[in-house]
Protein backbone atom coordinates (compact mmCIF):
# COMPACT_ATOMS: atom_id res chain seq x y z
CA UNK A 1 0.00 0.00 0.00
CA UNK A 2 1.60 3.28 -0.76
CA UNK A 3 1.79 6.95 1.06
CA UNK A 4 -1.08 8.29 -1.06
CA UNK A 5 -3.34 5.39 -0.47
CA UNK A 6 -3.07 5.30 3.21
CA UNK A 7 -3.21 9.26 3.70
CA UNK A 8 -6.31 8.65 1.69
CA UNK A 9 -8.16 5.88 4.28
CA UNK A 10 -6.70 7.60 6.99
CA UNK A 11 -8.64 10.73 5.36
CA UNK A 12 -12.09 8.52 4.70
CA UNK A 13 -12.10 7.17 7.99
CA UNK A 14 -11.80 10.57 9.65
CA UNK A 15 -14.09 11.98 8.05
CA UNK A 16 -16.80 9.14 8.67
CA UNK A 17 -16.02 8.90 12.31
CA UNK A 18 -16.68 12.89 11.99
CA UNK A 19 -20.00 12.37 10.04
CA UNK A 20 -20.90 9.35 12.85
CA UNK A 21 -20.32 12.04 15.71
CA UNK A 22 -22.29 14.43 14.48
CA UNK A 23 -24.80 12.19 13.76
CA UNK A 24 -24.81 11.15 17.45
CA UNK A 25 -24.65 14.42 19.26
CA UNK A 26 -27.37 15.26 17.02
CA UNK A 27 -30.08 12.45 18.26
CA UNK A 28 -28.49 13.35 21.53
CA UNK A 29 -29.25 16.84 21.44
CA UNK A 30 -32.28 15.78 19.90
CA UNK A 31 -33.24 13.47 22.91
CA UNK A 32 -32.50 16.05 25.85
CA UNK A 33 -34.77 18.71 23.50
CA UNK A 34 -38.19 16.29 23.51
CA UNK A 35 -37.40 15.41 27.41
CA UNK A 36 -37.53 19.34 28.54
CA UNK A 37 -40.38 19.47 26.21
CA UNK A 38 -42.23 16.89 27.70
CA UNK A 39 -41.31 17.53 31.24
CA UNK A 40 -42.86 20.90 30.40
CA UNK A 41 -46.02 19.64 29.27
CA UNK A 42 -45.78 17.66 32.51
CA UNK A 43 -45.74 20.42 34.41
CA UNK A 44 -48.25 22.27 32.14
CA UNK A 45 -50.14 19.10 32.67
CA UNK A 46 -50.27 18.90 36.86
CA UNK A 47 -50.71 22.85 36.71
CA UNK A 48 -53.78 22.70 34.57
CA UNK A 49 -55.48 19.95 37.01
CA UNK A 50 -54.80 21.49 40.23
CA UNK A 51 -56.28 24.52 38.66
CA UNK A 52 -59.38 22.88 38.00
CA UNK A 53 -58.69 21.29 41.79
CA UNK A 54 -59.81 24.16 42.65
CA UNK A 55 -62.10 25.43 40.36
CA UNK A 56 -64.55 22.19 41.14
CA UNK A 57 -64.32 20.88 44.69
CA UNK A 58 -66.01 17.66 43.39
CA UNK A 59 -62.57 16.63 42.29
CA UNK A 60 -61.33 16.22 45.96
CA UNK A 61 -64.37 13.45 47.05
CA UNK A 62 -64.95 12.02 43.24
CA UNK A 63 -62.35 9.48 42.00
CA UNK A 64 -64.38 9.02 39.25
CA UNK A 65 -64.75 12.55 38.57
CA UNK A 66 -60.56 12.93 38.89
CA UNK A 67 -59.75 10.27 36.52
CA UNK A 68 -62.19 12.08 34.52
CA UNK A 69 -60.29 15.37 34.35
CA UNK A 70 -57.20 13.88 33.72
CA UNK A 71 -58.59 12.26 30.66
CA UNK A 72 -59.83 15.24 29.32
CA UNK A 73 -56.39 17.43 30.14
CA UNK A 74 -54.63 14.49 27.85
CA UNK A 75 -53.47 11.99 30.67
CA UNK A 76 -53.06 9.32 27.85
CA UNK A 77 -49.53 11.17 26.15
CA UNK A 78 -47.41 10.30 29.23
CA UNK A 79 -45.79 7.08 29.73
CA UNK A 80 -45.82 4.86 32.96
CA UNK A 81 -43.24 6.88 34.69
CA UNK A 82 -44.41 10.36 33.88
CA UNK A 83 -47.89 9.39 35.37
CA UNK A 84 -46.80 7.99 38.79
CA UNK A 85 -44.49 11.40 39.12
CA UNK A 86 -47.14 13.14 38.52
CA UNK A 87 -49.28 10.90 41.10
CA UNK A 88 -46.56 11.65 43.79
CA UNK A 89 -46.68 15.31 43.03
CA UNK A 90 -50.10 15.47 43.39
CA UNK A 91 -50.46 13.41 46.83
CA UNK A 92 -47.75 15.50 48.72
CA UNK A 93 -49.88 18.33 47.76
CA UNK A 94 -52.01 16.84 50.28
CA UNK A 95 -54.88 16.09 47.27
CA UNK A 96 -56.88 11.91 47.15
CA UNK A 97 -54.48 9.58 44.71
CA UNK A 98 -55.74 10.91 41.36
CA UNK A 99 -55.89 7.03 39.95
CA UNK A 100 -57.94 5.32 42.78
CA UNK A 101 -61.24 5.57 40.66
CA UNK A 102 -62.58 2.53 39.06
CA UNK A 103 -60.34 0.84 40.18
CA UNK A 104 -63.16 -1.85 41.42
CA UNK A 105 -64.26 -2.41 37.76
CA UNK A 106 -61.20 -1.07 35.42
CA UNK A 107 -58.86 -3.01 38.03
CA UNK A 108 -58.88 -6.26 35.74
CA UNK A 109 -56.86 -4.16 33.06
CA UNK A 110 -52.91 -5.02 32.89
CA UNK A 111 -50.72 -1.92 33.93
CA UNK A 112 -53.95 0.26 35.49
CA UNK A 113 -54.24 2.83 35.91
CA UNK A 114 -51.76 3.61 32.85
CA UNK A 115 -53.72 1.58 30.78
CA UNK A 116 -57.05 3.16 31.20
CA UNK A 117 -56.70 6.09 29.95
CA UNK A 118 -55.05 4.66 26.49
CA UNK A 119 -58.11 2.25 26.93
CA UNK A 120 -60.76 5.38 27.30
CA UNK A 121 -59.27 7.04 24.46
CA UNK A 122 -59.61 4.22 22.27
CA UNK A 123 -62.87 3.49 23.25
CA UNK A 124 -63.89 7.21 23.22
CA UNK A 125 -65.06 6.86 26.95
CA UNK A 126 -65.58 9.26 29.61
CA UNK A 127 -63.92 7.98 32.49
CA UNK A 128 -65.75 11.17 34.28
CA UNK A 129 -69.20 9.00 33.64
CA UNK A 130 -69.34 6.04 35.78
CA UNK A 131 -72.09 4.71 33.52
CA UNK A 132 -70.41 5.16 30.41
CA UNK A 133 -67.39 2.97 31.35
CA UNK A 134 -69.67 0.42 32.68
CA UNK A 135 -72.03 0.06 29.29
CA UNK A 136 -68.56 0.58 27.20
CA UNK A 137 -66.76 -2.54 29.05
CA UNK A 138 -69.95 -4.73 29.13
CA UNK A 139 -70.43 -4.30 25.49
CA UNK A 140 -66.77 -5.31 24.99
CA UNK A 141 -67.47 -8.49 26.70
CA UNK A 142 -70.69 -9.30 25.24
CA UNK A 143 -69.63 -8.37 21.72
CA UNK A 144 -66.55 -11.11 21.92
CA UNK A 145 -67.21 -13.86 19.89
CA UNK A 146 -65.43 -16.88 22.18
CA UNK A 147 -67.40 -18.13 25.01
CA UNK A 148 -67.09 -16.09 28.61
CA UNK A 149 -64.87 -18.08 30.53
CA UNK A 150 -66.23 -18.43 34.65
CA UNK A 151 -64.18 -14.85 35.48
CA UNK A 152 -65.49 -12.83 32.69
CA UNK A 153 -68.85 -14.00 33.51
CA UNK A 154 -68.63 -12.93 36.67
CA UNK A 155 -66.98 -10.20 35.78
CA UNK A 156 -69.65 -9.42 33.33
CA UNK A 157 -71.86 -9.88 35.91
CA UNK A 158 -70.22 -7.34 38.59
CA UNK A 159 -70.14 -4.92 36.09
CA UNK A 160 -74.42 -5.19 34.85
CA UNK A 161 -74.57 -4.80 39.09
CA UNK A 162 -72.79 -1.97 39.23
CA UNK A 163 -74.46 -0.64 36.40
CA UNK A 164 -77.87 -0.76 38.00
CA UNK A 165 -76.80 0.71 41.05
CA UNK A 166 -75.14 3.33 39.09
CA UNK A 167 -78.21 4.11 37.21
CA UNK A 168 -80.19 4.42 40.63
CA UNK A 169 -78.32 6.46 42.22
CA UNK A 170 -78.76 9.22 39.37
Amino acid sequence: MTDLEKILITAAASGLSGYLVGIAHMLVKHKREDRIRQEEDLRTFGEAFLAQCEQDKNLHYSAEKRLGALQKLGAYRFNRRELESFRAAIIARGLPDPYVGHSNILGHLPDYPFCVFQWANQHHVDLGDEIAVLEALIASLEKSAAPLSKEQDQQLFRWQLALEVARGNR
